[in-house]
């Protein structure tokens, strides 16, 4: 099961959102992914969604595409 953090970054006039992924039991680094959102609710959306969600690692770039594709 992975935990789920929020990143934040300026990027010009505008700031984006991605998700930094941790294994929840070593709390080891899984992966990073930058730049998903703009709008902070969204960001905070998916990211309280998969933290109340038992999910593998590697489902994590299809469930970040299938948000930012709904949108």
């Amino acid at each position: 099961m992975i935990v789920c953090e929020i990143t934040q970054e300026s990027k010009e006039e505008n700031t984006v959102y991605g998700f930094r992924f941790y294994d929840k039991q070593s709390g080891e680094p899984v992966c990073i992914v930058d730049d998903v959102f703009t709008d902070k609710k969204s960001a905070h959306a998916l990211c309280e969604t998969i933290n109340q969600s038992d999910i593998s690692p590697e489902h994590i770039q299809d469930i970040i595409e299938d948000a930012v594709g709904s949108l």
